[in-house]
């Protein structure tokens, strides 16, 4: 397996035990990562994972990235950590999946995506998940929002239409 965060992994050299890993995105992949999700920077990603399985392969991982967000209140950049935890379940066949496994899937609650090309991407999973986990409205913990209505001055233009009604 190569170290890079963006790979994949043919799914036939996966033992039959399972396999484990541990990456850590390099400086070029955590500027794609910034420039994909819009964020002013991610300074460190890093995964940590396993896949195991036959006919249904159970992937499970759990990423940690340092990233710098922009505060939607006051406009300033901030750092974060964002963490996560997944599962999911990948089938080649697209056979039916009650059939026994090493692990439990709970049909009801879980769905079983198909591998293309006999591929698993296993970095790309990963950094779909981050980009669910990223705050939709980053606000600093100790910034508040306060509504402040502004006297400029100026009449209303509205309130011309309110004078004519009186009349």
């Amino acid at each position: 397996m190569r170290d890079n965060l963006f790979q994949s992994v043919d799914i036939k050299t996966i033992p039959a035990k399972g396999m484990s890993f541990e990456l850590t995105a390099t400086e070029e992949e955590c500027r794609a990562l910034s420039e994909r999700f819009q964020i002013p920077g991610v300074q460190s990603f890093k995964l940590m994972g396993t896949v195991k399985g036959n006919d249904i392969l159970c992937y499970q991982g759990q990423f940690e990235a340092h990233v710098t967000q922009k505060c939607v209140v006051s406009l300033e950049e901030f750092e974060q950590t964002v963490q996560g935890d997944f599962k999911e379940f990948f089938s080649q066949t697209g056979r039916d999946f009650s059939t026994e496994t090493d692990f439990d899937i709970d049909m009801e609650e879980e769905t079983v995506d198909l591998i293309k090309n006999g591929r698993l991407e296993i970095g790309e999973i990963a950094v779909q998940q981050f980009g669910l986990s990223l705050e939709a409205f980053p606000k600093k913990t100790d910034t508040f929002f306060e509504y402040k209505e502004v006297e400029n001055g100026r009449e209303n233009p509205f309130a011309v239409l309110g004078k004519l009604i009186k009349k």
